[in-house]
């Protein structure tokens, strides 16, 4: 599992602050599901997040994913098409890709995303 994240992003928080996301998280590592979570946000923005305070964040939030990456350059990001927070993918044992899936237009407002979330500029290549 691949779940993209900013701690910014009030998505992001409305699921860490009800505690949604540990407990998939939780259930997800008890069925043998490795949990990956990204933050791409890019590095230039003033929303980055370095790699001591996302871990900071992490043990404040009680967050349990098997580990995490800062892809402040945004290559992880690109490579999957991440562009919303919190945005999930689900990749197979094979390494496939076999879903992905972000919140509606209707539950993010008019944007569709968290605006400044993750500064990704996608290239289309997957």
């Amino acid at each position: 599992m691949l779940e993209w994240t900013n701690p910014n992003c009030p998505f992001v928080q409305k699921h860490y602050g009800s505690g949604n996301m540990q407990s998939l998280q939780k259930s997800a590592a008890s069925d043998g599901v490795v949990w990956l979570t990204i933050n791409s946000t890019n590095s230039k923005s003033s929303e980055f997040t370095p790699a001591a305070k996302m871990q900071s964040w992490f043990q404040g939030q009680g967050a349990q994913p098997a580990g995490w990456l800062v892809d402040g350059d945004g290559k992880v990001g690109k490579l999957y098409g991440a562009k919303t927070t919190p945005h999930m993918f689900i990749v197979n044992p094979a390494g496939n890709l076999i879903y992905q899936g972000a919140h509606r237009r209707q539950t993010l407002g008019r944007s569709g995303r968290c605006e400044n979330s993750q500064e990704l500029r996608t290239s289309g290549t997957r």
